[in-house]
C-alpha cells in the first residue's frame, strides 16, 4: 500500500473488512505483525522530530466549553491563536452559523455539543484537526452528517487552502469518493489501488464500486 503525498484517498471496504484498524496502523496505535509503516521525512515537524498527522475518527469528544476552545482543544487560553481559527471556521464552513449567535465564537456547545448540530459538530471536529496544519489529514466518516453542497465545499476549501496536504478518507459515501484522486479498496485477502485521474468515466465507475461494497456488506 502506498499512498502519494498532497493527494485525497479514499479507503473503503466492508463492514469489519479493517478500514480503520489500517488507520490505526498508521497512526501507530497498533504495531504491525509483518512489515513495516514508512512516513515520508516531509510531513515531520523539524523541532519534534513528530509526525504532523490530524485525525477525525467517527465520535469525537467534545467538552461543555465555549467553540474556539473546543477547536484550539488543550491549549491554554494565553496561547491560543485567535486569528487561525477564525481561518479555520471559514475553512470548514462554520463561520456563517458562528456569527448568528449572540456570543460568537464564545458560545458554548453544551454537553457533548447537543447545542449544535450533527453537521456542525462534525466541522468543529475537523477544525480541530486543522489547527496544527497538520501535513497529513485522516478523516474516518467525518464528514457523513453533512449536506452534499457543504462537503463540496469543504473538500474544495481544503485542496484550496492546503494543496501539499495528503487526505485520507474512510468512507462508505458516494459524494465522498468523488473528491479523491484515488481509491482504496479492502477486499479479504487484498487492498485494490484505482486511479481516479484518468478515468473519463469516474462518477459512474465510483457508483458502480460503492453498489459493490454494499453488495457484499
Amino acid at each position: 500500500l502506498s499512498i502519494k503525498g498532497s493527494s485525497v484517498n479514499a479507503i473503503i471496504g466492508t463492514t469489519g473488512i479493517g478500514k480503520t484498524t489500517l488507520i490505526d496502523l498508521l497512526l501507530g496505535f497498533y504495531t504491525p505483525s509483518e512489515g513495516k509503516i514508512s512516513f515520508s521525512r516531509r510531513i515531520y515537524d523539524s523541532h519534534s522530530d513528530t509526525c504532523l498527522i490530524g485525525y477525525v475518527c467517527q465520535n469525537v469528544s467534545y467538552t461543555n466549553d465555549s467553540i474556539i476552545k473546543n477547536i484550539a482543544f488543550g491549549i491554554t487560553d494565553g496561547n491560543i491563536n485567535f486569528e487561525r481559527v477564525d481561518e479555520i471556521t471559514k475553512q470548514v464552513q462554520l463561520d456563517e452559523h458562528i456569527s448568528s449567535l449572540p456570543e460568537g465564537i464564545s458560545s458554548t456547545i453544551g454537553d457533548n455539543g447537543i447545542k449544535l448540530s450533527g453537521g456542525q459538530l462534525q466541522r468543529v471536529g475537523i477544525a480541530r484537526a486543522l489547527y496544527k496544519e497538520p501535513k497529513v489529514l485522516i478523516l474516518d466518516e467525518a464528514t457523513n452528517a453533512l449536506d452534499m453542497e457543504t462537503e463540496k465545499k469543504l473538500f474544495q476549501s481544503l485542496k484550496s487552502y492546503y494543496p501539499a496536504m495528503t487526505i485520507i478518507c474512510i468512507t462508505h459515501r458516494l459524494s465522498t469518493i468523488n473528491h479523491c484522486n484515488e481509491i482504496f479498496y479492502l477486499t479479504k485477502n487484498n487492498i485494490q489501488n484505482i486511479n481516479l485521474l484518468d478515468r473519463k468515466d469516474k462518477e459512474n465507475y465510483i457508483k458502480e464500486i460503492v453498489k459493490k461494497v454494499k453488495k457484499d456488506d
